[in-house]
Order: C-alpha cells, then structure tokens, then sequence
C-alpha cells in the first residue's frame, strides 16, 4: 500500500497512467487536470497528480469547496483514487469531478489510521461520531412512535366510550 494506504485498498500510483483510466487525459491541460461542473461554466484546476500517488489532503486548499476562509473539515481529511478491482474493506466513492472516467473511485476509509473511537484521524472520528448520532436519532424517532401510539390508543378508547 503506497502512502499510508491500507494494503487491502492500495492508492492509485498514477491516475493518469492507471489501466482503465485513460479517459481522464480527456481533463488534462498542461499541467493540470480541468474540472467543470455540469451545467456549469466555470472550470477548475488541480494538479495533474490529483489524488493519485497516495494518501493525502487532495483537496486543501482547492476550489471550488475548499478554498474559502472556513473550508469543510472534510478539506483537510487524507484521501487517494482506488481501483475498484483492487480494493477490499473500505468504503469507495465515485468521483464526480471527472464523471467521463467510468472507473474512478476515491477513499478516505484507505487512509484512515485505525479503527478504534480514540483515533486521530478525523474519518474514524465521524464515522464513530455518525454511528452514535444515528442511534440516538433511532431511540428519538422510536420514542416519538410510542407516544403517538399511546396518543392515537388513548383517543381511540376514550372515543369509545
């Protein structure tokens, strides 16, 4: 695993020379990679080696969504390009900056430096935090049902009677 990747879900080395990728040359201009949302007509830049070659903060302090005065956390958070065919064990998203790529996915979960709630890295540390907060939301909504229950019970007695 290259740079901190977990051996089950190794980095791309190169994104531009990966086996399967070579639609994403179809985004190269000089020495960048060049983003343009759709619907859109403004076009961003990244370096050439965007994600690739391990795992790292990509994304800081690149626009669109990271380069303002507050950036998301997630700005700062180590990520890396996967192959699919070769990763196991970790969450893989599909990128959307360079949709023509049919196979290009990213990892956060690759980078991450362990599994535990004591983590350091910020990936483990919402993903613990998302796990409690979607239990807690369990245990409100569940709440919320036994009571309009006991409210729609008690009506229906009462309406009886």
């Amino acid at each position: 695993a290259a740079a901190g990747a977990r051996a089950s879900c190794p980095c791309i080395a190169n994104v531009l020379t990966h086996a399967g990728l070579e639609k994403i040359n179809d985004y190269v201009s000089g020495n960048n990679l060049v983003y343009t949302p759709a619907g859109s007509t403004t076009s961003y830049t990244f370096p050439k080696m965007y994600g690739s070659g391990g795992c790292d903060a990509h994304d800081n302090p690149l626009p669109p969504y990271c380069s303002g005065e507050t950036p998301p956390g997630w700005c700062r958070v180590e990520w890396c390009y996967v192959d699919p065919s070769d990763c196991s064990g970790v969450t893989m998203i599909k990128t959307r900056f360079f949709s023509a790529v049919e196979n290009l996915y990213f990892s956060y979960g690759t980078c991450a430096s362990g599994n535990s709630a004591a983590s350091s890295n910020s990936y483990d540390q919402w993903t613990v935090a998302a796990q409690d907060a979607t239990r807690k939301m369990i245990e409100l909504i569940e709440g919320y049902a036994r009571s309009a229950r006991f409210q729609v019970e008690e009506t229906f007695v009462n309406y009886d009677t």
